[in-house]
């Protein structure tokens, strides 16, 4: 059996996608990693996705819809 023969399809599920950790958002962001938290606390942005103990993200898809929904002083650190 072939290589290619072994590899199965990936399905469509919910965890398709891109997703982002907090580091990477807050650098996207030009923020530090506890400002991505506290805007997740207190409903700011998008809430995060926990997909393990341990590993929680952001999906990317969502994240730049809120980002073009929001205006540049939204966007501002407080």
């Amino acid at each position: 059996m072939s290589v290619s023969e072994r590899i199965r399809p990936v399905k469509k599920t919910a965890l398709a996608g891109v997703w982002i950790s907090a580091p990477e958002l807050a650098s996207r962001m030009g923020v530090s990693q506890n400002t991505i938290w506290r805007w997740a606390r207190t409903k700011r942005m998008p809430a995060p996705a926990q997909l393990s103990p341990g590993c929680t993200r952001w999906r990317l898809d969502q994240i730049e819809r809120w980002e073009r929904e929001k205006t540049p002083g939204e966007l501002a650190v407080p």
